[in-house]
């Protein structure tokens, strides 16, 4: 069984802004919104490594294409915690989503709420397409089990055989591609 705690270890490392959040505030955070906060630390460490800055960003082809990223990766966590009997409740996504994204000020509630919506469309329908094309198959199990494989190992790079933070980089310029 998936306990509360169990990502705090990779959200504490690195260079994350949540280590330094006081211990009592940090462990008195749902599991649900350490989870969003976990795919939110892996779109900033991916835009970060793929060099865009984010919160400058205004190029709304751009920001759907990091939308797609996080809400995918968070589609496939999600999926993976369900299977593994852990009950998260149903607006998490949306939360992290809009915690994230609403960090660029440049656009305002109902565009990110839009945002959402549409992005979920589109990572439902490459999931569902990914049952009959060959291309979407390979897109969705690949990351998939690259997720899993994340999940599994807690968020951690233990053997130091997976480079995790890698993959995600790649991942996110895999969703620019896809969405060209």
């Amino acid at each position: 069984m998936i306990s509360d705690d169990y990502f705090d270890a990779s959200l504490l490392m690195g260079d994350s802004k949540i280590k330094h959040m006081q211990q009592e505030k940090f462990s008195e955070l749902t599991f649900e919104t350490k989870v969003g906060m976990l795919i939110a630390k892996i779109t900033n460490e991916a835009l970060i490594d793929n060099k865009i800055n984010y919160l400058e960003l205004n190029d709304k082809n751009k920001i759907s294409k990091i939308a797609f990223f996080h809400h995918f990766t968070c589609v496939l966590i999600s999926g993976y915690l369900k299977r593994e009997g852990k009950n998260i409740n149903n607006n998490w996504s949306f939360k992290s989503f809009f915690g994230f994204f609403s960090l660029n000020t440049k656009f305002n509630k109902d565009y990110w709420i839009d945002q959402y919506q549409s992005t979920n469309k589109i990572v439902l329908k490459l999931i569902k397409d990914g049952k009959t094309d060959k291309r979407a198959e390979e897109i969705v199990d690949t990351y998939s089990t690259l997720i899993n494989g994340f999940v599994q190992n807690k968020g951690l790079n233990m053997s130091k055989s997976i480079n995790f933070r890698e993959i995600f980089k790649n991942q996110m310029m895999v969703c620019f591609e896809l969405l060209d």
